[in-house]
């Protein structure tokens, strides 16, 4: 069990994990590819912890803190300041503009770099890159305030409340969505290399059967992913992790673990 789990460590240099490897059936090898998931969460969970949610919550504080609190009644949005009104981040350039005086097609023809328009009754999205428009209608909330007889406000409490769940909410997100992409990336990588650990199995008098040839390329692929986390983790030590190298060393741990930790094995 503890050869299991310092096995990314061993991988660089163990013959007898090797050995054991080349014994083992393709279950090991995705149990050690869900093991390297549950690695590449707990990174990520540190990651975010120590870089992805200081920047956000700093985002989100300077974002509250630059936007009005509005009203939206059975006529539209109110917004108390001077219109039209446009934010600028420092970093990431204009946001989003604020004009209630006018109407769609005014909002529509509008020249400007944000990436929001506000109006009295819609919400424009646009993709600068992708050149598309979404347009939102605010006519379904303002019947909601008009059946409600009173309006839906909008204020600095909502927006902290609403940062709070965010806040609670970045971290899960970011596993759900990376997690099983991570799992799939690095079992189609571990398929790739077991086809030319099948190859490789041509030059052996004694063949292995492909269910250990999957395991070994699952445990092979190892020294490669801790690279790769090294690079995004630490950035003082970042390289070049090119296709080539990843290739080269991969390929070089099937021949090492087939041709050197696999002898007296069958």
């Amino acid at each position: 069990m503890i050869a299991f789990l310092l096995a990314p460590v061993m991988s660089f240099f163990s013959t007898r994990l090797y050995r054991q490897v080349l014994q083992s059936g393709i279950g090991r090898g995705f149990a050690y590819l869900f093991y390297l998931t549950i690695l590449f969460s707990l990174l990520t969970v540190f990651l975010c912890q120590l870089l992805l949610q200081p920047l956000a919550s700093n985002f989100m504080d300077w974002l509250i803190q630059v936007t009005p609190e509005m009203t939206l009644t059975q006529t539209g949005l109110n917004v108390p300041v001077k219109q039209p009104y446009f934010v600028d981040h420092p970093a990431l350039g204009p946001l989003y503009l604020i004009d209630t005086t006018k109407n769609l097609d005014e909002l529509m023809a509008e020249k400007g770099r944000a990436f929001v328009l506000i109006g009295k009754e819609h919400l424009i999205v646009r993709s600068g890159r992708r050149g598309e428009v979404r347009v939102f209608n605010l006519r379904d909330a303002m019947t909601q305030a008009r059946t409600a007889g009173q309006p839906i406000r909008i204020t600095k409490n909502l927006m902290l409340q609403l940062n709070q769940r965010f806040q609670a909410l970045l971290v899960p997100v970011v596993l759900v969505f990376l997690a099983p992409l991570f799992f799939v990336w690095k079992l189609l990588i571990a398929l790739f290399y077991s086809l030319i650990a099948l190859l490789l199995n041509r030059f052996r008098k004694e063949k292995f059967r492909y269910g250990s040839l999957f395991t070994l390329a699952c445990f092979a692929i190892s020294p490669v992913t801790i690279f790769q986390a090294a690079n995004v983790s630490i950035p003082e030590i970042s390289f070049d992790l090119n296709f080539y190298f990843s290739f080269a060393l991969t390929v070089l741990y099937l021949v090492y673990g087939m041709f050197v930790a696999s002898r007296n094995v069958k």
